[in-house]
């Protein structure tokens, strides 16, 4: 910043003067991103928004990538859009067990490179409840016991739905009750 100002030079007649501005060189870029827990649904095509800044006069492209177990995600499964301030991520395919988890996402130009850690959540139905077990059958109810789902969709589990079926009849499933979040033993009615 130095050699900024008036320059001047004078040969014999001829004259020249010229203005030199200094800027601030590029520097690498910077994610700005707030959330770092991301959450979809599955089966449809996630869409993570990336702010950045790069300070100083840019002179390079600036190239993104998504980073799973310190491998970039194949442009396959998904597609990165880079913008003059934001970088745009979209998960192509978004089945829960295949891509929940954690992420880097990398931003990189010339200068150098920011890694920003995150978490991708992809949520779906949770898994059914394990270890059913019908006990105490009486006439018009009996007692319930389960464990918890092995894998809960995403989200906590906030309750439970006890429902049956009438085999005699020919029609669906019929809601008797339901239950808290915790899978403990429960009297339910028979009819």
């Amino acid at each position: 910043m130095e050699d900024e100002g008036e320059y001047k030079c004078k040969s014999r007649n001829l004259k020249s003067s010229c203005r030199v501005t200094v800027g601030e060189g590029e520097k690498s870029p910077i994610i700005q991103l707030e959330n770092r827990d991301i959450k979809g649904p599955t089966g449809q095509p996630l869409l993570i928004d990336v702010p950045y800044i790069v300070h100083g006069a840019r002179q390079s492209k600036v190239e993104a990538k998504l980073i799973r177990n310190g491998k970039s995600v194949s442009n396959k499964d998904v597609e990165i859009v880079v913008k003059e301030d934001r970088v745009e991520i979209r998960l192509k395919k978004t089945a829960r067990k295949e891509v929940t988890g954690p992420y880097q996402i990398s931003l990189a130009n010339a200068q150098g490179e920011d890694l920003q850690d995150i978490t991708i959540n992809i949520l779906d139905v949770p898994d059914a409840p394990q270890n059913l077990e019908v006990k105490d059958i009486f006439k018009d109810n009996c007692v319930l016991e389960w464990q918890a789902s092995k894998d809960d969709g995403g989200l906590p589990i906030t309750g439970y739905v006890i429902e049956r079926q009438d085999m005699s009849m020919r029609g669906g499933w019929t809601e008797i009750t339901r239950v808290n979040d915790t899978p403990v033993p429960d009297r339910v009615p028979g009819s």
